[in-house]
């Protein structure tokens, strides 16, 4: 894995350096038996994510949970066990396997708005089984976006671009179409008013063919203040990430850092049904 992070001329590393390599080291700390010592497959790479494995054991990392379903083409053996790396909770994940497709679903309060990690133990070595190139499934969100269309406010837009690069390209259902920053910014927002509450559980964001951000945060303005509910680096395309729910009218995502001017294709809020009383 190249860092690229390299000392300041005193021979010092950048502190944001430093908390990245933090991160990076505990994350792995709680990941790492799914990275150290295994090999790419069974599973061939998709929009839902990557998968490696070792010996008995396949790692699922699923980057784009939708509705919090992943469906995988099932292999030739017995799976015996399944976990999330890295949690503490005590709810569990749920796998049911058919003889076709092996079904996880998991809770919310699981779901990691980066990755989360799927641990699959099966009952005999997979080492040598082909690459599996039909891809898994995720599943779409029961309900369509509640924002397409809806007004859009934007921290600015490119002088004398802004019919090609307006705000309302954010939202309106096209991902061949983007609202830009200023030129020459390196951060922004878009925010999103749906008029009245909604409780929202999930995004999608994309940024078109520039993939140009590094750090992002998705918040909502509850009671007054912007609460953050999901945050992350790269968003590239069609990114879906689920969090606890929140009620609110307005919703923002705000790249607090990118290596160019700032792109956003889509920005799509999906509503969440309320629990019964």
């Amino acid at each position: 894995m190249l860092l690229g992070v390299g000392p300041r001329p005193d021979g010092t590393i950048d502190p944001d350096s430093i908390a990245r390599l933090h991160e990076l080291g505990d994350w792995l700390r709680a990941h790492g038996e799914a990275v150290y010592g295994t090999r790419g497959g069974p599973y061939q790479p998709g929009e839902w994510g990557v998968s490696t494995r070792k010996g008995n054991k396949v790692f699922v990392f699923v980057t784009n949970w939708s509705g919090g379903t992943l469906k995988l083409p099932a292999l030739p053996a017995n799976v015996t066990s399944s976990r999330i790396l890295g949690e503490e909770t005590g709810e569990a994940l749920s796998f049911t396997p058919t003889d076709s497709l092996w079904t996880l679903k998991s809770p919310p309060t699981l779901r990691s708005t980066r990755i989360t990690v799927v641990e699959l133990t099966l009952d005999h070595d997979v080492m040598d089984l082909p690459l599996v190139t039909n891809l898994p499934i995720v599943d779409l969100p029961d309900v369509p976006s509640i924002s397409k269309g809806k007004p859009v406010e934007v921290s600015g837009e490119w002088k004398g671009r802004e019919e090609e690069l307006s705000k309302t390209h954010a939202n309106d259902g096209n991902f061949g179409t983007i609202w830009a920053g200023p030129e020459n910014s390196r951060d922004g927002w878009v925010q999103i008013d749906l008029g009245e509450d909604h409780l929202i559980g999930e995004v999608l964001l994309d940024e078109g063919s520039y993939q140009r951000c590094e750090k992002f945060e998705v918040q909502a303005q509850v009671d007054g203040e912007w609460k953050m509910l999901a945050t992350g680096t790269t968003i590239g395309n069609r990114k879906r990430i689920s969090f606890e729910p929140a009620k609110a009218r307005l919703f923002r995502v705000v790249i607090d850092q990118a290596n160019n001017v700032p792109t956003l294709a889509e920005f799509q809020l999906f509503e969440q049904p309320e629990k019964q009383k």
